[in-house]
């Protein structure tokens, strides 16, 4: 189990930003990420979460 991956998701960040980042990434089964936020980059705001990820054998054959 490797934590603390940092990641980009889309969205605008909006107020409900990080919630929908969390969200999309529970849809597939994934562990809900430890945190989100939003954070200006080259004049965009981006949405950065970060989350554990557990490999199992059908990560390993997609």
């Amino acid at each position: 189990k490797a934590c603390l991956i940092k990641q980009i998701f889309p969205g605008s960040c909006r107020p409900d930003g990080y919630i929908r980042c969390k969200n999309d990434i529970t849809k597939n089964g994934k562990q809900r990420p430890l945190e989100c936020e939003c954070k200006d980059v080259d004049g965009d705001r981006l949405c950065f979460c970060y989350k554990c990820l557990v490999l199992t054998t059908s990560d390993l054959t997609t």
